[in-house]
């Protein structure tokens, strides 16, 4: 059996800790880089995923990993899928933003020009 992308790292960047009345909408965009560590099966990969409240309001969540390559994309929704909760969106808030849940060419970015959100002092490792 193979296993998930184990998050080794995660950067928060919201103007309030949730999403008031997400029932009255939320959108949520994402891009993603990735790289083989070693000859290995094991990859490292960046996600970033923005979520976008009625409001206005921005919230961007950049988290790193690390696992078996077969699981990336199984990895991309979960991220976006707890990045919506953890706003309290709710699970059928979230469930039907990722009803049609697809990885396009356009949300992947090359490794040598992923240009990820600076770190602040509010970098967290999960090791």
């Amino acid at each position: 059996m193979i296993s998930e992308l184990k998050e080794k790292g995660r950067n928060d960047l919201h103007p309030k800790e949730s999403i008031d009345e997400s029932i009255r909408g939320v959108e949520y965009d994402f891009f993603y880089t990735g790289k083989k560590l070693g000859s290995s099966r094991e990859i490292e990969l960046h996600i970033t995923s923005i979520v976008r409240d009625w409001e206005e309001n921005v919230y961007i969540r950049k988290s790193w990993y690390s696992g078996n390559k077969e699981k990336w994309r199984a990895c991309l929704k979960n991220h976006i899928h707890q990045h919506l909760l953890d706003l309290g969106t709710g699970k059928t808030v979230a469930a039907g933003l990722l009803r049609d849940f697809e990885v396009k060419e356009e949300h992947f970015k090359l490794w040598e020009e992923y240009n990820p959100i600076c770190y602040s002092n509010k970098e967290r490792s999960l090791n």
